[in-house]
Protein backbone atom coordinates (compact mmCIF):
# COMPACT_ATOMS: atom_id res chain seq x y z
CA UNK A 1 0.00 0.00 0.00
CA UNK A 2 2.99 2.49 0.79
CA UNK A 3 4.67 1.35 -2.27
CA UNK A 4 1.44 2.25 -4.18
CA UNK A 5 1.07 5.72 -2.60
CA UNK A 6 4.71 6.36 -2.85
CA UNK A 7 4.32 5.23 -6.53
CA UNK A 8 1.57 7.96 -6.94
CA UNK A 9 2.78 11.11 -5.40
CA UNK A 10 6.21 10.21 -7.54
CA UNK A 11 3.52 10.42 -10.82
CA UNK A 12 1.78 13.39 -9.29
CA UNK A 13 5.47 15.16 -8.72
CA UNK A 14 6.89 13.96 -12.21
CA UNK A 15 4.20 15.53 -13.79
CA UNK A 16 3.59 19.00 -11.86
CA UNK A 17 7.46 19.41 -12.72
CA UNK A 18 7.02 18.72 -16.10
CA UNK A 19 4.26 21.13 -16.40
CA UNK A 20 5.76 23.53 -14.89
CA UNK A 21 8.72 23.95 -16.90
CA UNK A 22 6.42 23.40 -19.86
CA UNK A 23 4.65 26.53 -18.93
CA UNK A 24 7.79 28.91 -18.21
CA UNK A 25 9.06 27.18 -21.53
CA UNK A 26 5.88 28.61 -23.83
CA UNK A 27 5.73 32.10 -21.80
CA UNK A 28 9.47 32.67 -22.98
CA UNK A 29 9.09 31.28 -26.26
CA UNK A 30 5.84 33.25 -26.32
CA UNK A 31 7.14 36.56 -25.53
CA UNK A 32 10.30 36.47 -27.74
CA UNK A 33 8.48 34.97 -31.02
CA UNK A 34 6.24 37.70 -30.91
CA UNK A 35 8.93 39.88 -31.03
CA UNK A 36 10.84 37.68 -33.85
CA UNK A 37 7.80 37.84 -35.78
CA UNK A 38 6.97 41.70 -35.74
CA UNK A 39 10.73 42.46 -36.44
CA UNK A 40 10.21 40.06 -39.49
CA UNK A 41 7.14 40.91 -40.91
CA UNK A 42 8.28 44.77 -40.77
CA UNK A 43 11.90 44.01 -42.54
CA UNK A 44 10.96 41.14 -44.77
CA UNK A 45 7.15 41.28 -45.38
CA UNK A 46 3.97 39.09 -45.16
CA UNK A 47 5.14 37.26 -48.03
CA UNK A 48 8.46 35.71 -46.38
CA UNK A 49 6.63 35.44 -43.34
CA UNK A 50 3.43 33.61 -45.20
CA UNK A 51 6.80 30.63 -47.09
CA UNK A 52 8.22 31.01 -43.38
CA UNK A 53 4.84 29.55 -41.78
CA UNK A 54 4.37 27.30 -44.82
CA UNK A 55 8.04 25.35 -44.67
CA UNK A 56 7.55 25.23 -40.70
CA UNK A 57 3.72 23.36 -41.86
CA UNK A 58 6.25 21.03 -44.27
CA UNK A 59 8.37 19.83 -41.65
CA UNK A 60 5.87 18.87 -39.65
CA UNK A 61 4.20 16.95 -42.27
CA UNK A 62 7.23 15.45 -43.21
CA UNK A 63 7.98 14.62 -39.43
CA UNK A 64 5.60 11.62 -39.67
CA UNK A 65 9.01 9.92 -41.50
CA UNK A 66 9.62 8.27 -38.00
CA UNK A 67 6.98 5.87 -39.13
CA UNK A 68 5.68 5.34 -36.08
CA UNK A 69 8.68 3.84 -34.20
CA UNK A 70 9.22 6.47 -31.85
CA UNK A 71 5.62 5.97 -30.03
CA UNK A 72 5.90 2.78 -30.49
CA UNK A 73 9.06 2.54 -28.73
CA UNK A 74 8.06 4.97 -25.66
CA UNK A 75 5.25 2.51 -25.01
CA UNK A 76 7.40 -0.81 -25.10
CA UNK A 77 9.81 1.32 -22.81
CA UNK A 78 7.44 2.19 -20.24
CA UNK A 79 7.64 -1.60 -18.06
CA UNK A 80 11.80 -1.79 -18.45
CA UNK A 81 11.80 1.58 -16.92
CA UNK A 82 9.43 1.00 -13.88
CA UNK A 83 11.39 -2.67 -13.61
CA UNK A 84 14.82 -0.79 -14.22
CA UNK A 85 15.79 -3.58 -16.73
CA UNK A 86 18.95 -1.84 -18.35
CA UNK A 87 19.35 -4.87 -20.39
CA UNK A 88 15.96 -4.28 -21.66
CA UNK A 89 16.36 -0.38 -22.22
CA UNK A 90 19.31 -0.80 -23.97
CA UNK A 91 18.11 -3.59 -26.27
CA UNK A 92 15.19 -1.04 -26.99
CA UNK A 93 17.02 2.21 -27.38
CA UNK A 94 19.67 0.12 -30.01
CA UNK A 95 16.84 -0.84 -32.18
CA UNK A 96 15.18 2.63 -31.70
CA UNK A 97 18.73 3.91 -33.23
CA UNK A 98 18.83 1.91 -36.08
CA UNK A 99 15.20 2.34 -37.57
CA UNK A 100 16.18 6.34 -37.21
CA UNK A 101 19.23 5.74 -39.74
CA UNK A 102 16.96 4.64 -41.93
CA UNK A 103 14.21 7.07 -41.39
CA UNK A 104 16.45 9.95 -42.23
CA UNK A 105 17.29 8.48 -45.72
CA UNK A 106 13.12 8.04 -46.32
CA UNK A 107 13.00 11.84 -44.61
CA UNK A 108 15.63 12.98 -47.48
CA UNK A 109 13.56 11.10 -50.11
CA UNK A 110 10.12 12.27 -49.32
CA UNK A 111 12.14 15.95 -49.12
CA UNK A 112 13.42 15.79 -52.82
CA UNK A 113 10.17 13.96 -53.75
CA UNK A 114 8.05 16.93 -52.59
CA UNK A 115 9.95 19.57 -54.60
CA UNK A 116 8.40 19.23 -58.04
CA UNK A 117 5.06 20.49 -56.04
CA UNK A 118 6.83 24.13 -55.49
CA UNK A 119 6.18 25.53 -58.57
CA UNK A 120 2.42 25.17 -58.01
CA UNK A 121 2.38 27.75 -54.92
CA UNK A 122 0.73 31.05 -55.61
CA UNK A 123 3.73 33.39 -54.29
CA UNK A 124 6.05 36.42 -56.16
CA UNK A 125 9.15 34.50 -54.73
CA UNK A 126 11.93 33.42 -57.31
CA UNK A 127 11.72 29.25 -57.74
CA UNK A 128 14.86 29.43 -57.46
CA UNK A 129 15.15 31.30 -54.32
CA UNK A 130 12.14 29.06 -53.25
CA UNK A 131 13.48 25.85 -53.36
CA UNK A 132 16.82 27.30 -51.86
CA UNK A 133 14.77 28.27 -48.52
CA UNK A 134 13.09 24.89 -48.73
CA UNK A 135 16.21 22.96 -48.77
CA UNK A 136 17.61 24.91 -45.98
CA UNK A 137 14.13 24.15 -43.28
CA UNK A 138 14.71 20.50 -44.13
CA UNK A 139 18.30 20.38 -43.16
CA UNK A 140 16.46 21.43 -39.75
CA UNK A 141 14.16 18.74 -39.72
CA UNK A 142 16.99 15.56 -40.56
CA UNK A 143 18.82 17.07 -38.03
CA UNK A 144 15.96 16.73 -35.41
CA UNK A 145 16.14 12.77 -35.94
CA UNK A 146 20.26 12.49 -35.09
CA UNK A 147 20.30 10.15 -31.91
CA UNK A 148 16.45 11.50 -31.06
CA UNK A 149 16.06 8.14 -29.00
CA UNK A 150 17.96 9.49 -26.31
CA UNK A 151 16.09 12.74 -26.28
CA UNK A 152 12.87 10.00 -25.95
CA UNK A 153 14.33 7.93 -23.56
CA UNK A 154 14.59 11.18 -20.88
CA UNK A 155 10.98 11.94 -21.76
CA UNK A 156 9.76 8.24 -20.90
CA UNK A 157 11.24 8.85 -17.32
CA UNK A 158 9.18 11.45 -16.81
CA UNK A 159 12.44 14.03 -17.12
CA UNK A 160 10.78 16.31 -19.79
CA UNK A 161 11.62 19.70 -17.48
CA UNK A 162 15.33 18.61 -18.68
CA UNK A 163 14.99 18.77 -22.46
CA UNK A 164 12.55 21.44 -21.55
CA UNK A 165 15.39 23.83 -20.02
CA UNK A 166 17.89 22.96 -23.02
CA UNK A 167 15.41 23.90 -25.15
CA UNK A 168 14.38 27.29 -23.37
CA UNK A 169 18.03 28.13 -22.92
CA UNK A 170 18.82 27.65 -27.01
CA UNK A 171 15.57 28.98 -28.38
CA UNK A 172 16.27 32.48 -26.72
CA UNK A 173 19.58 32.35 -27.94
CA UNK A 174 18.57 31.58 -31.27
CA UNK A 175 15.68 34.12 -31.55
CA UNK A 176 18.16 36.92 -29.94
CA UNK A 177 20.43 36.05 -32.28
CA UNK A 178 18.04 36.02 -35.47
CA UNK A 179 16.66 39.04 -34.53
CA UNK A 180 19.85 41.03 -34.88
CA UNK A 181 20.61 39.29 -38.08
CA UNK A 182 17.39 40.28 -39.96
CA UNK A 183 18.05 43.88 -38.51
CA UNK A 184 21.17 43.86 -39.90
CA UNK A 185 21.14 41.67 -43.08
CA UNK A 186 17.42 42.02 -44.26
CA UNK A 187 18.32 38.36 -45.54
CA UNK A 188 15.96 35.54 -45.08
CA UNK A 189 18.58 32.80 -45.59
CA UNK A 190 20.90 33.92 -43.43
CA UNK A 191 17.67 33.97 -40.81
CA UNK A 192 17.39 30.47 -41.78
CA UNK A 193 21.11 29.23 -41.70
CA UNK A 194 21.68 30.97 -38.51
CA UNK A 195 18.82 28.82 -36.75
CA UNK A 196 20.32 25.57 -38.66
CA UNK A 197 23.42 26.41 -36.84
CA UNK A 198 21.90 26.93 -33.12
CA UNK A 199 19.98 23.83 -34.01
CA UNK A 200 23.24 21.77 -34.41
CA UNK A 201 24.60 23.55 -31.21
CA UNK A 202 21.78 22.20 -29.27
CA UNK A 203 22.07 18.58 -30.17
CA UNK A 204 25.30 18.25 -29.85
CA UNK A 205 24.95 19.87 -25.88
CA UNK A 206 22.00 17.64 -25.25
CA UNK A 207 23.14 14.75 -26.18
CA UNK A 208 26.83 14.59 -24.27
CA UNK A 209 24.27 15.88 -21.15
CA UNK A 210 22.43 12.72 -21.31
CA UNK A 211 25.26 10.70 -22.43
CA UNK A 212 27.00 11.43 -18.90
CA UNK A 213 23.05 11.57 -17.23
CA UNK A 214 21.97 8.19 -18.32
CA UNK A 215 25.00 6.41 -19.39
CA UNK A 216 22.39 3.68 -20.34
CA UNK A 217 21.61 5.36 -23.47
CA UNK A 218 25.19 3.91 -24.58
CA UNK A 219 23.90 1.61 -26.56
CA UNK A 220 27.31 -0.06 -27.83
CA UNK A 221 27.08 -4.00 -27.35
CA UNK A 222 23.08 -4.16 -26.40
CA UNK A 223 21.67 -7.25 -27.18
CA UNK A 224 19.75 -7.57 -30.31
CA UNK A 225 15.68 -7.43 -29.30
CA UNK A 226 13.96 -11.35 -30.26
CA UNK A 227 12.27 -11.07 -33.24
CA UNK A 228 8.72 -11.85 -31.49
CA UNK A 229 9.23 -8.06 -30.23
CA UNK A 230 10.69 -6.21 -33.42
CA UNK A 231 7.43 -7.95 -35.10
CA UNK A 232 5.28 -6.64 -32.23
CA UNK A 233 6.90 -3.18 -32.30
CA UNK A 234 6.92 -2.93 -36.19
CA UNK A 235 2.73 -3.91 -35.83
CA UNK A 236 2.17 -0.99 -33.42
CA UNK A 237 4.59 1.66 -35.24
CA UNK A 238 2.36 0.60 -38.49
CA UNK A 239 -0.99 1.99 -36.70
CA UNK A 240 0.72 5.02 -35.43
CA UNK A 241 2.27 5.72 -39.15
CA UNK A 242 -1.47 5.51 -40.23
CA UNK A 243 -2.42 7.76 -37.32
CA UNK A 244 0.32 10.15 -37.92
CA UNK A 245 -0.52 10.51 -41.80
CA UNK A 246 -4.11 11.55 -41.15
CA UNK A 247 -3.29 13.89 -38.29
CA UNK A 248 -0.97 15.85 -40.16
CA UNK A 249 -3.37 15.45 -43.51
CA UNK A 250 -6.19 17.09 -40.85
CA UNK A 251 -3.96 19.47 -39.36
CA UNK A 252 -0.93 20.80 -41.69
CA UNK A 253 -2.66 20.86 -44.94
CA UNK A 254 -4.53 24.15 -44.19
CA UNK A 255 -1.60 25.89 -45.16
CA UNK A 256 -0.83 24.37 -48.44
CA UNK A 257 -4.45 25.01 -49.52
CA UNK A 258 -4.15 28.38 -48.73
CA UNK A 259 -0.97 28.73 -50.31
CA UNK A 260 -2.37 27.03 -53.67
CA UNK A 261 -5.78 28.12 -54.04
CA UNK A 262 -5.54 31.64 -52.40
CA UNK A 263 -2.37 32.75 -51.70
CA UNK A 264 0.83 32.97 -49.51
CA UNK A 265 0.25 36.33 -48.61
CA UNK A 266 -2.96 35.61 -47.30
CA UNK A 267 -1.23 32.28 -45.33
CA UNK A 268 1.12 35.18 -43.98
CA UNK A 269 -1.84 37.07 -42.44
CA UNK A 270 -3.95 33.65 -40.87
CA UNK A 271 -0.14 32.59 -39.69
CA UNK A 272 -0.20 35.65 -37.18
CA UNK A 273 -3.56 33.77 -35.34
CA UNK A 274 -1.88 30.24 -35.91
CA UNK A 275 1.22 31.38 -34.55
CA UNK A 276 -1.28 32.24 -31.15
CA UNK A 277 -3.35 28.78 -31.65
CA UNK A 278 0.61 27.39 -32.03
CA UNK A 279 2.03 28.64 -28.64
CA UNK A 280 -1.42 27.60 -26.53
CA UNK A 281 -1.78 24.37 -28.23
CA UNK A 282 2.14 23.40 -27.46
CA UNK A 283 1.87 24.72 -24.13
CA UNK A 284 -1.42 22.00 -23.77
CA UNK A 285 0.52 19.48 -25.57
CA UNK A 286 3.14 19.84 -23.02
CA UNK A 287 1.08 19.22 -20.03
CA UNK A 288 -0.49 16.27 -22.26
CA UNK A 289 3.45 14.49 -22.90
CA UNK A 290 3.63 15.39 -19.31
CA UNK A 291 0.55 13.01 -18.06
CA UNK A 292 1.22 10.42 -20.60
CA UNK A 293 4.06 8.68 -18.82
CA UNK A 294 1.62 8.95 -15.44
CA UNK A 295 -1.30 6.95 -17.66
CA UNK A 296 0.58 4.75 -18.83
CA UNK A 297 1.60 3.53 -15.66
CA UNK A 298 -2.08 4.32 -14.51
CA UNK A 299 -3.32 2.06 -16.72
CA UNK A 300 -0.50 -0.91 -15.52
CA UNK A 301 -0.99 -0.49 -12.16
CA UNK A 302 -4.17 0.20 -11.46
CA UNK A 303 -7.99 -1.26 -11.84
CA UNK A 304 -10.80 -0.07 -14.48
CA UNK A 305 -12.80 1.40 -11.92
CA UNK A 306 -10.17 3.53 -10.71
CA UNK A 307 -8.78 4.24 -14.49
CA UNK A 308 -12.42 5.67 -15.45
CA UNK A 309 -12.49 7.26 -11.57
CA UNK A 310 -8.93 9.35 -13.22
CA UNK A 311 -10.59 9.48 -17.03
CA UNK A 312 -13.61 11.32 -16.00
CA UNK A 313 -11.32 13.65 -13.55
CA UNK A 314 -9.24 14.48 -16.37
CA UNK A 315 -11.74 14.97 -19.31
CA UNK A 316 -13.29 17.71 -17.17
CA UNK A 317 -10.30 19.60 -16.20
CA UNK A 318 -9.51 19.05 -20.06
CA UNK A 319 -12.71 20.93 -20.98
CA UNK A 320 -12.25 23.44 -19.10
CA UNK A 321 -9.36 24.49 -20.02
CA UNK A 322 -9.58 23.74 -23.60
CA UNK A 323 -12.60 25.99 -23.51
CA UNK A 324 -11.21 28.73 -21.40
CA UNK A 325 -8.36 29.18 -23.88
CA UNK A 326 -10.82 28.51 -27.07
CA UNK A 327 -12.84 31.67 -25.95
CA UNK A 328 -9.35 34.24 -25.03
CA UNK A 329 -7.82 33.40 -27.68
CA UNK A 330 -10.38 33.63 -29.93
CA UNK A 331 -11.92 36.38 -28.92
CA UNK A 332 -8.40 38.65 -27.71
CA UNK A 333 -6.43 37.39 -30.85
CA UNK A 334 -7.87 40.19 -33.43
CA UNK A 335 -7.58 42.85 -30.98
CA UNK A 336 -4.28 41.71 -30.55
CA UNK A 337 -2.75 42.03 -33.76
CA UNK A 338 -4.70 45.36 -34.50
CA UNK A 339 -2.74 46.76 -31.63
CA UNK A 340 0.65 44.93 -32.24
CA UNK A 341 0.72 44.43 -35.80
CA UNK A 342 -2.04 46.63 -37.93
CA UNK A 343 -5.28 46.54 -37.89
CA UNK A 344 -4.61 45.32 -41.78
CA UNK A 345 -2.91 42.00 -40.34
CA UNK A 346 -6.65 41.47 -38.70
CA UNK A 347 -9.10 38.55 -40.55
CA UNK A 348 -13.02 38.49 -40.08
CA UNK A 349 -14.43 37.74 -37.11
CA UNK A 350 -16.34 34.32 -38.65
CA UNK A 351 -12.84 33.28 -39.79
CA UNK A 352 -11.26 33.39 -36.29
CA UNK A 353 -14.25 32.02 -34.74
CA UNK A 354 -14.29 28.93 -36.67
CA UNK A 355 -10.25 28.56 -36.57
CA UNK A 356 -10.95 28.62 -33.18
CA UNK A 357 -13.55 26.06 -32.68
CA UNK A 358 -11.74 23.07 -34.98
CA UNK A 359 -8.67 23.72 -31.94
CA UNK A 360 -11.65 23.37 -29.20
CA UNK A 361 -12.87 20.37 -31.03
CA UNK A 362 -9.46 18.82 -31.62
CA UNK A 363 -8.37 19.74 -27.90
CA UNK A 364 -11.65 17.87 -26.83
CA UNK A 365 -10.04 14.72 -27.93
CA UNK A 366 -6.94 15.11 -25.45
CA UNK A 367 -8.43 12.64 -22.53
CA UNK A 368 -9.50 10.03 -24.91
CA UNK A 369 -6.10 10.45 -26.69
CA UNK A 370 -4.72 10.43 -23.85
CA UNK A 371 -6.18 6.77 -22.20
CA UNK A 372 -5.98 5.26 -26.00
CA UNK A 373 -1.50 5.91 -26.00
CA UNK A 374 -1.08 4.51 -22.15
CA UNK A 375 -2.91 1.26 -23.62
CA UNK A 376 -0.84 0.96 -26.36
CA UNK A 377 -4.04 0.99 -28.83
CA UNK A 378 -2.46 2.29 -31.64
CA UNK A 379 -3.80 0.35 -34.10
CA UNK A 380 -8.18 -0.34 -33.31
CA UNK A 381 -8.98 3.16 -34.79
CA UNK A 382 -5.53 3.43 -37.37
CA UNK A 383 -7.98 3.86 -40.56
CA UNK A 384 -10.46 6.32 -39.28
CA UNK A 385 -7.69 8.84 -38.87
CA UNK A 386 -7.40 8.83 -42.49
CA UNK A 387 -11.06 9.14 -43.13
CA UNK A 388 -11.00 12.12 -41.50
CA UNK A 389 -8.32 13.57 -43.23
CA UNK A 390 -10.49 13.03 -46.58
CA UNK A 391 -13.30 14.47 -45.00
CA UNK A 392 -11.05 17.36 -43.95
CA UNK A 393 -9.53 17.60 -47.85
CA UNK A 394 -12.73 16.87 -49.76
CA UNK A 395 -14.62 19.63 -47.23
CA UNK A 396 -12.23 21.97 -47.55
CA UNK A 397 -11.09 22.17 -51.36
CA UNK A 398 -14.57 22.00 -51.73
CA UNK A 399 -15.61 25.31 -49.71
CA UNK A 400 -12.36 27.07 -50.33
CA UNK A 401 -14.03 28.65 -53.63
CA UNK A 402 -17.22 29.82 -52.17
CA UNK A 403 -15.91 30.85 -48.73
CA UNK A 404 -12.21 31.03 -48.71
CA UNK A 405 -10.21 30.72 -45.32
CA UNK A 406 -13.58 29.91 -43.16
CA UNK A 407 -14.67 26.88 -45.71
CA UNK A 408 -11.08 25.21 -45.00
CA UNK A 409 -11.56 25.90 -41.16
CA UNK A 410 -14.90 24.49 -41.54
CA UNK A 411 -13.43 20.94 -43.55
CA UNK A 412 -11.12 21.17 -40.35
CA UNK A 413 -14.25 21.30 -37.52
CA UNK A 414 -15.51 18.20 -38.97
CA UNK A 415 -12.47 16.22 -39.96
CA UNK A 416 -11.94 16.81 -35.62
CA UNK A 417 -15.05 15.51 -35.16
CA UNK A 418 -15.16 12.09 -37.24
CA UNK A 419 -12.12 12.10 -35.16
CA UNK A 420 -13.44 12.24 -32.00
CA UNK A 421 -16.09 10.05 -32.42
CA UNK A 422 -14.22 6.98 -33.54
CA UNK A 423 -11.63 7.20 -30.89
CA UNK A 424 -14.47 7.38 -28.42
CA UNK A 425 -16.48 4.38 -29.48
CA UNK A 426 -13.15 2.07 -30.02
CA UNK A 427 -12.13 2.85 -26.62
CA UNK A 428 -15.00 2.47 -24.86
CA UNK A 429 -16.22 -1.00 -26.18
CA UNK A 430 -13.87 -2.05 -23.70
CA UNK A 431 -15.25 0.11 -20.61
CA UNK A 432 -18.60 -1.37 -18.96
CA UNK A 433 -19.04 1.30 -17.35
CA UNK A 434 -19.05 4.50 -19.69
CA UNK A 435 -21.74 4.65 -22.85
CA UNK A 436 -19.90 6.00 -26.18
CA UNK A 437 -22.87 7.71 -26.99
CA UNK A 438 -23.82 9.38 -23.72
CA UNK A 439 -20.38 10.54 -23.53
CA UNK A 440 -20.40 11.36 -27.45
CA UNK A 441 -23.67 13.44 -26.40
CA UNK A 442 -21.75 15.27 -23.47
CA UNK A 443 -18.90 16.29 -25.85
CA UNK A 444 -21.61 17.90 -28.45
CA UNK A 445 -22.78 20.10 -25.49
CA UNK A 446 -18.98 20.96 -24.21
CA UNK A 447 -18.95 22.73 -28.01
CA UNK A 448 -22.44 24.22 -27.74
CA UNK A 449 -21.33 25.31 -23.89
CA UNK A 450 -18.42 27.11 -25.14
CA UNK A 451 -19.75 28.51 -28.45
CA UNK A 452 -22.66 30.33 -26.62
CA UNK A 453 -19.76 31.25 -23.88
CA UNK A 454 -17.31 32.34 -27.20
CA UNK A 455 -20.34 34.62 -28.55
CA UNK A 456 -21.36 35.87 -25.26
CA UNK A 457 -17.92 36.88 -24.25
CA UNK A 458 -16.93 38.48 -27.72
CA UNK A 459 -20.62 40.66 -27.15
CA UNK A 460 -19.53 41.71 -23.57
CA UNK A 461 -16.16 43.29 -25.15
CA UNK A 462 -17.64 45.41 -28.46
CA UNK A 463 -19.75 46.73 -25.42
CA UNK A 464 -16.97 47.56 -23.69
CA UNK A 465 -15.07 48.79 -26.75
CA UNK A 466 -18.02 51.23 -27.39
CA UNK A 467 -16.68 53.28 -24.14
CA UNK A 468 -12.84 52.82 -25.31
CA UNK A 469 -10.51 53.36 -28.37
CA UNK A 470 -8.39 50.85 -29.27
CA UNK A 471 -5.56 50.61 -26.93
CA UNK A 472 -3.44 48.45 -24.52
CA UNK A 473 -6.00 49.34 -21.95
CA UNK A 474 -9.11 48.24 -24.04
CA UNK A 475 -7.24 45.30 -24.39
CA UNK A 476 -6.54 44.84 -20.96
CA UNK A 477 -10.34 44.93 -20.36
CA UNK A 478 -11.12 42.69 -22.94
CA UNK A 479 -8.79 40.18 -21.17
CA UNK A 480 -10.39 40.44 -18.03
CA UNK A 481 -13.56 39.44 -19.64
CA UNK A 482 -11.87 36.85 -21.08
CA UNK A 483 -11.05 35.61 -18.44
CA UNK A 484 -13.96 35.95 -15.72
CA UNK A 485 -17.11 35.43 -17.92
CA UNK A 486 -15.75 31.33 -18.84
CA UNK A 487 -15.29 30.76 -15.52
CA UNK A 488 -17.87 31.87 -14.31
CA UNK A 489 -20.20 30.43 -16.88
CA UNK A 490 -18.01 26.91 -15.99
CA UNK A 491 -18.60 27.52 -11.99
CA UNK A 492 -22.60 28.31 -12.46
CA UNK A 493 -23.32 25.31 -14.99
CA UNK A 494 -21.37 22.50 -13.89
CA UNK A 495 -21.02 23.53 -9.76
CA UNK A 496 -23.32 20.05 -8.86
CA UNK A 497 -21.91 17.98 -11.24
CA UNK A 498 -19.20 15.46 -9.25
CA UNK A 499 -16.88 15.78 -12.08
CA UNK A 500 -16.97 19.72 -11.04
CA UNK A 501 -16.42 18.85 -7.30
CA UNK A 502 -14.08 16.06 -7.93
CA UNK A 503 -11.61 18.51 -9.92
CA UNK A 504 -12.03 21.30 -6.82
CA UNK A 505 -11.16 18.56 -4.48
CA UNK A 506 -7.78 17.93 -6.73
CA UNK A 507 -7.26 21.45 -6.88
CA UNK A 508 -7.71 22.06 -2.90
CA UNK A 509 -5.30 19.27 -2.09
CA UNK A 510 -2.53 20.36 -4.70
CA UNK A 511 -2.95 24.32 -3.32
CA UNK A 512 -2.67 22.89 0.41
CA UNK A 513 0.34 20.58 -0.27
Amino acid sequence: MNDGKKKGVSRTNHVAKNILWAIINQAMMIALSLISRKIFLNVLGAELLGANSLFSDVISLFSFADLGFGTAVVFSLYKPIAENDQIKIKSLLQYYNTIYRYVIIVLIAIAIAFVPFLPNLNTTIPLGQLTFYYFLYQASCVLGYVCAYRETYVSACQKQRIITKFGILFSTIQILLQIVVVKITANYAAYIILGLIISIIRKITVNLYIIKKYPETRVGGAIPLPKEERKEIFKSAKAVLVHRLGNLAINQTDSLIVSIFINMTEWGLMSNYLVLKTAVSRLLENVYSAILPSMGNLVTSENEERQIKVFNTYDFINFWLYMFCYVALGTLSSQFIKIYFGQEYALRETTVFIFFTAFFIDGLRAPVSAMREANGSFRTDQWYTILAAFVNLIVSIALVGKMGLNGIYLGTCCAMWVLHVARTVLLFRNWNDINAFVYLLKILKYILFGSIVYILTFYLQRVIGTYLENSIFSFFMYGLCAFIVPNICVVLVFREKESFKDTMILFKKRLLK
